[in-house]
Parts: C-alpha cells; structure tokens; sequence
C-alpha cells in the first residue's frame, strides 16, 4: 500500500535499536503504559531471541511488581500515620492543597507553551 515504504523503514529502525537496546526496552517498557505491550509486539517484529525476552520480560514484571507494590504499601502507611497525627481534616486539607497545587502548575506550564 502507500504506506509500505515507510512501514519497512519504521522495522528497519526497530531492528537496529532493538539490536543494540532490545534488553533496555524489553524491562523498562514495563514500566511505561504504552510501551508495555508495543515492546513485547516489536521485540516479536524482530526476532528478539525468545530466551532473552522472556528473560527482560522476567526481570521487568518482577522489579515492576516490587517496586509499585512496596511505594503503594510505603503511602499507605504514611497516610494511615497522618491520618493518626494530624487527623481526617488535616488530610483532606493537605489532599486538596495537593491538587490545587497541581493544577496551578499545569495551568502555569501551559501557558509558557
């Protein structure tokens, strides 16, 4: 089709970078919400050796779990000490200065652009 061309030069692309960053992509795309499935999909296109990937793939999900698990576990403990200390008003006071902090932020940021 019309797009082949730039299709085959796109695969071209992710062989040479998987060649040399294929482990890299493969276990940091774990943690990327997108790249977590298109790693997989063009660690197939190609022809990652299966060993490796499953290896990276491994390695990946694994430090992914820990590492999202243990800082959810982490806050979670660190909200219930400030909800002992300072109360449910303080938190709820905190939360939405949290956000409002946030979004001034963003609104700043987008104005800059």
């Amino acid at each position: 089709g019309r797009w082949d061309a730039r299709r085959r030069n796109a695969l071209v692309a992710g062989e040479a970078f998987f060649d040399r960053h294929g482990a890299n992509a493969v276990f940091f795309g774990r943690f990327v919400a997108a790249l977590r499935i298109w790693a997989a999909w063009i660690a197939g296109m190609t022809h990652m050796p299966w060993r490796s990937f499953l290896l990276w793939n491994a390695l990946g999900g694994i430090a992914w779990a820990l590492s999202f698990g243990l800082v959810g576990y982490l806050a979670g403990e660190a909200v219930a000490r400030v909800l002992e200390r300072a109360g449910l008003a303080a938190a709820v006071l905190a939360v939405i200065a949290a956000a409002v902090a946030f979004f001034l932020i963003r609104r700043r940021a987008e104005h800059r652009a």
